[in-house]
């Protein structure tokens, strides 16, 4: 499929990929990323794509697990709230805007506490974390165990008329415009800095959570990219992270989707490996022409 400039939003290309970081690659620690997508039949919308990064701490020993509950509820809670009953725009933003954090977090959470019953912290687990940390550090996390799962979460679900974007931590959505203008969904948060972050594990998640309803009318997006924060790390400006996006429609334009996705995991392993050395997840939707 060879794709040209942008038309009404009624063609949908996805592309998705995670990559293990090159350090965790070298320390044998395994990717706690996790990315997936929905896109209705025919390549209609909608579209949802949603991306996690694990924290990977030592207190978030299960961060991998947590990663991939984040995206599943995601994509179920946007499923459910979006794709059944209101058809109406203003209807839709009272829901993305008052309803949908709360659902997501609370799902996020049903999923956690389900794997806990059905995998309670090991005897390993415990004598790592102990050594670590120490034994009032356990009985504390035995309190909040929701902190061994912690991971933030990056989501978009783009319908005909309009997209819902929504941000829990670090990472970054990008909108990139059809002239190739690139800019961020969501302001800084100022609590993102020297691997601090928010996070699904914390008590006040849905207060942490950035979440947008945009209207598709004259400002159409060419392109969104959520990436996890291994992306924008691995470059040492901000302007060269934020020149990916416009690069990646301009690519787009020129080779197949299937071309661009399956240079992918090379590309982002070359990054890490040059940059951070941690994990990069990388979701892609663009709205663009078939020819």
């Amino acid at each position: 499929m060879r794709v040209s400039e942008l038309q009404s939003p009624n063609c949908w290309s996805v592309l998705a990929q995670s990559v293990q970081g090159a350090s965790h690659v070298r320390r044998g620690e395994p990717n706690q990323d996790a990315i997936d997508t929905r896109q209705g039949a025919g390549n209609n919308p909608p579209l949802i794509v949603a991306v996690s990064d694990g924290h990977g701490s030592p207190k978030s020993f299960r961060s991998g697990c947590g990663a991939r509950y984040a995206v599943k509820a995601a994509i179920s809670e946007c499923e459910r709230l979006f794709c059944t009953g209101a058809t109406n725009l203003t209807a839709i933003r009272r829901i993305a805007e008052r309803q949908l954090s709360n659902a997501i977090v609370g799902e996020w959470e049903r999923l956690v506490w389900g794997d806990m019953v059905d995998r309670p912290f090991t005897p390993r687990e415990r004598r790592h974390f102990v050594a670590q940390f120490g034994v009032e550090a356990w009985r504390a996390l035995l309190l909040e165990p929701l902190v061994a799962y912690g991971a933030t979460l990056l989501f978009a679900f783009a319908a005909r008329q309009y997209v819902v974007l929504g941000q829990l931590g670090d990472g970054d959505i990008v909108t990139v415009t059809n002239e190739g203008c690139a800019a961020r969904a969501f302001a800084a948060d100022p609590r993102h800095f020297a691997g601090e972050t928010a996070s699904l594990c914390l008590k006040d998640a849905v207060k942490s959570f950035n979440v947008a309803f945009r209207v598709l009318k004259q400002e159409i997006p060419a392109l969104i990219l959520l990436s996890t924060d291994g992306y924008a790390n691995s470059y040492q400006d901000d302007a060269d992270f934020m020149s990916v996006g416009p690069d990646l429609l301009a690519m787009l334009r020129e080779e197949s989707v299937e071309s661009v996705q399956r240079d992918l995991a090379s590309w982002l392993s070359e990054v890490s490996s040059g940059g951070s050395g941690d994990d990069i997840t990388l979701g892609v939707l663009c709205l663009l022409k078939v020819q």
